[in-house]
Parts: C-alpha cells; sequence; structure tokens
C-alpha cells in the first residue's frame, strides 16, 4: 500500500509541477476577459422579478 502511495504522490508532483503553470496562465486570461467584458457593458443584467 505504501508503495501505492508514493507513486501516486510522485506522479501527482510532476502533474502539477507541469500542468499548473498553465492553469494560471488560463485563469489570468478568463479574469482579463471578463473584466473587459464587464467594463465594456457586454454583461447584461439580470431581468427584475
Amino acid at each position: 500500500m505504501n508503495k501505492f502511495v508514493v507513486m501516486l504522490l510522485d506522479w501527482l508532483t510532476h502533474l502539477d509541477s507541469a500542468v499548473l503553470p498553465a492553469v494560471r496562465q488560463n485563469e489570468e486570461e478568463l479574469r482579463k476577459e471578463y473584466e473587459k467584458a464587464l467594463h465594456g457593458g457586454a454583461v447584461a443584467s439580470l431581468p427584475e422579478k
């Protein structure tokens, strides 16, 4: 069981180091697009009930 846990942690560590920079970059790009939409009036307001 311990060998499995160590292998799993090793796999996850390599995955994180390879994937996290791309995730951060995409989140930053998404935030920029969201802010542009908010400031540009492209986001519609919710209808009143």
